[in-house]
């Protein structure tokens, strides 16, 4: 019986110091968001180790009074807006105008990684219980398939 491959094999691609300063390639930190431009707008992501991207792709960084943390929840909640300003037939795109049409409202930075706090806090509760509503469908699905 074949089963065929199961897993690909996917390679870390680098590049070097020289590759970096002689293109367009931008270097992003941890914590640096990252934004795509093209086709899927709007799909926000908080870097957890440093990276570099390509054009279809925007890197940012909040401004000394904004948190990053704050700045991702803030960006994703305005995802509609991304889209409702992409432009192109084939597939959305965005430009650094985009982002000045977007208005963000920027409390003081202890409120910021309040609000963050409370947010991760959320999540947390909400992961959980997805993987205890997970595990129990999973088991439903084991009944079913063992009784019927």
């Amino acid at each position: 019986m074949y089963y065929g491959v199961l897993i690909k094999s996917y390679q870390t691609k680098t590049i070097s110091e020289l590759g970096l300063n002689n293109s367009s390639t931008k270097y992003l930190q941890v914590d640096d968001l990252i934004i795509s431009a093209r086709g899927t707008v709007g799909v926000v992501a908080q870097l957890a180790i440093p990276m570099t991207f390509n054009q279809s792709c925007y890197g940012l960084r909040g401004l000394a009074e904004v948190d990053n943390g704050y700045l991702y929840y803030v960006l994703k909640r305005e995802v509609a807006q991304f889209k409702d300003n992409a432009y192109g037939s084939t597939f959305g795109s965005i430009t650094t105008k985009t982002f000045d049409s977007i208005k963000i409202a920027v409390p003081p930075i202890d409120i910021q990684l309040s609000i963050v706090s409370e947010i991760e806090q959320i999540e947390t509760i909400i992961a959980n219980a997805q993987h205890i509503i997970d595990a129990a469908a999973s088991k439903k699905q084991a009944i079913l398939k063992q009784y019927l």
